[in-house]
This record gives C-alpha cells, structure tokens and sequence, in this order.
C-alpha cells in the first residue's frame, strides 16, 4: 500500500484501504476519514467510500451525518444488502422504527441467510413497540428457512432470550445443548451460555444447578480475560455472572472497567453496550438510583435502549416501582 501511494500519491484504492486500516485497526476516526475524502475527492460516486464514512461517523457518534453517508451509499448501490442493513441499523438506533422494518424487509428480500438483518429487526420492533412476539417471529423465520441457527450469535442467542423471557426454559436449555459453542460472541457482546442456564435453572427451582453453572460462566469469563485483558465485553459478561452470585463490589468493579476499556466517545455502538451492561449490574445488585443514571443517559443518545424495552424487557423489573424510573420513562415518552 505505501508502495502503491508512493508511484500514485492519488491512487483513491489505496486511500481507501488505509481509511479502513486506521477505522477498523486503530479506532483512529480522524485519520480514517482524511483517507476516506481523498479517495472520494477522486471517485465522488463510490458507494464503498460512502458506505466507510458512514461507519466512521457511527462510530464516533455522528449518527445522523453517518446516515446522510448510508443514504447516499444506498442511492448509487440499492441491491447491496450489507448497506442496505447498515443504513436500516442506523434508521433504527435514530429511532426511525418505521423506515428500518422497511428497510430490513428489503435486506431479507435480497439476502435470506443474513443473520444479523434477522436479529436487529427483532431487536427493531422491541425497541419500537415492546413487542416480543413479532420479534419471536422474525427470528423463527430465519429458522424455518433452513438456516443453521443454533449456535448464531444473533439468531439463536435471540431464540434463547425469548425462551426465557417467555418461560420456555426446556426449549432454552435445549437449545443451549444442541450447539457446540461455549459463548455467544460478536464484535458487540460475549455472553456464555452457562450464564444463560444459570438464568433458566434459578427460575425453575434448581439452585445449586444455577451455581455450577455460573461458576462455569466465571471461569470462562475470567480465563478469557487472562487471554485477552483489554476485550471490553469480557468485563461486562463477568460483573453480570458476578452479580448473580451475589458479588457486589467485583460485578461493579468489572462492569465499569469495561466502560472504561470501550467507552462511548470511543465507540458510539459498542460502548453503549456496555453502559447497558453496567446498568444491568447495578440494576441486580440493588444500586438502582446508579441504574437509572446510566438508562438516562442512554435514552438520551442514540442507541437500541427506548421506552418501550424498558417497559416490556424483564431484566427492568427490579425498577419498575422506583419514582425516577417512572419519571423517566413519562418523560421520554412524551418526546
């Protein structure tokens, strides 16, 4: 590549390879973007520089400039399904409900195997309407067709919250045992799935059932970290399993950690996440005033969190009765 930009300092191909080196490598949005314009100062209509800007400004928490990029993407390139699904994420964490269902109905249209367009509609019409049902629907859509969605990180772990939620926990454990994995892992989260059994067995009355499998989610989650001890998500996955074994002071230790490894002026998308993992320690450890402090602030942002997942999602419940929470969920329903 410095070769490349050596006989052609102009050469967009490889400005635009080094905006993705310095996006994706180095979370270095500023010098990203200077590679990305000189590229499109040579090719204005390249839907794939469009679409790299647009992932920059997500990132660094421009959301509605990074749609104005996705747009454009979208108008010189319609039939590609990866910006299609970006810019029906992005209608979506603006809280354009309506806009994204129509686009990801486009995306399933011209890509029936993509996982993740399956998961975020879902996710879309919880963050929407609180509706699980239509998302149970979507999400069993992708099964129906054939698709392998056992151990998906998106669909399946999809599958196994709603059994949960739903209270179809032989159907969740059946899952979680059908599937060779030990976590569900994306680039945003690291969940293991003995932390989901544990969540299946204490309902169901099985305690010490719920202790050995927290003690395995823990030591999973703790031997990671020994690999690899600057991965954000590690740190939100163990003060949630040390939450639930009722470890105040280490659950909130861990969780803000990950905030402060992966925080949101780092990473719009990914360290909200763990702002919502921090509040769902604080949520079962009893601080809840701290709690609603971080829902707050994610109600004010663009994000996945909305009035209507805190209404309907069950991991909420401790806070239904607060008077702050109430207070907050009237205020911005009313916005």
């Amino acid at each position: 590549m410095d070769r490349s930009l050596e006989l052609e300092p102009d050469l967009p191909e490889a400005h635009q390879a080094l905006g993705y080196y310095y996006y994706m490598g180095h979370l270095d949005y500023e010098r990203a973007m200077q590679e990305f314009e000189t590229a499109l100062s040579q090719q204005p209509n390249n839907a794939d520089l469009l679409e790299g800007m647009g992932y920059v400004e997500r990132r660094r928490g421009d959301f509605q400039r990074a749609l104005s990029y996705l747009e454009r993407a979208v108008e010189l390139d319609p039939r590609d399904a990866n910006k299609l699904h970006n810019l029906a994420e992005t209608q979506s964490l603006l809280g354009h409900y309506a806009k994204a269902d129509s686009l990801f109905e486009r995306v399933l249209t011209l890509a029936p195997e993509m996982m993740v367009a399956y998961a975020l509609r879902a996710l879309n019409y919880v963050a929407w309407e609180g509706d699980w049902s239509k998302a149970r629907s979507v999400l069993e859509e992708a099964a129906s067709r054939g698709l392998d969605t056992i151990d998906d990180p998106y669909v399946g772990y999809g599958l196994v919250l709603l059994d949960i939620s739903d209270g179809y926990y032989d159907a969740a454990l059946e899952r979680l045992s059908s599937g060779s994995s030990a976590a569900f892992s994306t680039q945003g989260f690291f969940v293991p799935k003995a932390t989901m059994s544990a969540d299946i067995y204490a309902p169901m009355n099985e305690p010490e059932l719920a202790r050995q499998h927290l003690d395995s989610a823990v030591a999973l989650l703790e031997a990671e970290i020994q690999r690899a001890p600057e991965d954000s998500r590690l740190y939100g996955a163990l003060g949630l399993a040390y939450a639930r074994q009722g470890r105040v002071d280490e659950a909130v230790r861990a969780g803000e950690r990950g905030v402060e490894l992966l925080p949101d002026s780092v990473d719009a998308l990914n360290g909200r996440s763990r702002i919502e993992e921090l509040a769902g320690i604080l949520t079962i450890t009893g601080r809840h005033d701290a709690a609603i402090d971080r829902l707050e602030y994610l109600l004010s942002v663009p994000g996945f969190m909305s009035v209507a997942v805190l209404r309907s999602d069950p991991q909420w419940d401790p806070l239904r009765d607060h008077p702050r929470f109430q207070a907050l969920l009237e205020k911005y329903e009313q916005q």
